[in-house]
């Protein structure tokens, strides 16, 4: 944030919880993620993440990877832990 002089670049961020993909299906644009001030996942939320992405876009996950991920890590699967 300092760098924006305590101005964010966008009003909003994104955080992907578990059990969220209905919505981002529904919601979630390369757009929307782009523009997002600050994007992060709940450990399972990158999980619901990384299938959008393969549904979705074509497993085009540089497009879509968050700033960080947060949680226990006791529900992010292996394949997704190593993207």
């Amino acid at each position: 944030f300092e760098e924006n002089d305590g101005q964010p670049s966008s009003p909003y961020g994104i955080i992907i919880l578990n059990y969220s993909k209905p919505s981002i299906d529904k919601w979630l644009t390369e757009r929307l993620w782009s523009q997002a001030s600050i994007r992060a996942c709940a450990d399972g939320g990158s999980n619901e993440l990384r299938e959008f992405v393969i549904e979705k876009k074509n497993g085009r996950f540089e497009d879509f990877k968050p700033d960080f991920i947060s949680g226990d890590f006791d529900s992010i699967k292996p394949e997704t832990r190593h993207l």
